[in-house]
């Protein structure tokens, strides 16, 4: 019966362990991007990759679309890094692309963290200041889906000088507390079993 919980501590520790774990932040140099705001409009081009991919920046109305495909979960949490250093724009934020060949705008699928349009994706994270501002979005509490891209944005159809940047974009699934009670119950069955072998 020890041996049977020291494997239970052992692998419950290991999910946890893993559960909480942080995942490799996307290198943005690894896809393949393109300028425009999906389904046509604003055509800005001025942007930069930096931090060895690890950051991104978009001015003057600017639109940049990766082919980064995502699985969105129920427990799917989005951490990322946001800094609104100029905000004169109306929107700065992201959107998930269901493709990113024919991309269309979305604003169920969209995060605003900053500007002055308040009636366009969900405005429940907000930048302060020209700070970093770190987020760890639970995802899936909005939506769930299978995504062809991502599109980060820095909208400025009145005035073209606004802009910011995000960085360290990561995604981890963590398991629920449900799911490991489970497992750990699923254990102890076990562990009861073998002992009555015995």
């Amino acid at each position: 019966m020890k041996k049977f919980l020291s494997l239970f501590t052992g692998l419950f520790l290991v999910l946890v362990v893993a559960g909480s774990a942080s995942a490799t932040p996307i290198d943005f140099n690894a896809y393949s991007f393109k300028t425009g705001q999906p389904g046509g409009g604003s055509s800005g081009s001025t942007y930069g990759i930096w931090a060895n991919g690890a950051g991104i920046g978009v001015w003057k109305d600017t639109w940049l679309n990766f082919d980064i495909p995502v699985t969105i979960m129920a427990d799917t949490i989005m951490h990322i890094g946001v800094r609104d250093f100029n905000p004169n724009h109306e929107i700065l934020g992201m959107q998930f692309l269901d493709s990113y060949v024919s991309p269309s705008l979305e604003s169920s699928q969209a995060f605003s963290f900053a500007g002055s349009q308040m009636n366009w994706g969900n405005l429940d994270y907000r930048t302060v200041g020209t700070d970093w501002n770190y987020f760890d979005i639970k995802v899936g509490e909005h939506f769930t889906g299978t995504f062809g891209g991502i599109v980060f944005f820095s909208d400025n159809d009145v005035d073209p000088t606004g802009g910011g940047q995000f960085r360290n974009l990561e995604f981890n699934a963590v398991p629920e507390p449900a799911t490991m009670l489970l497992f750990g119950l699923g254990l102890l069955g076990l562990a009861g079993v073998s002992r009555k072998k015995k």
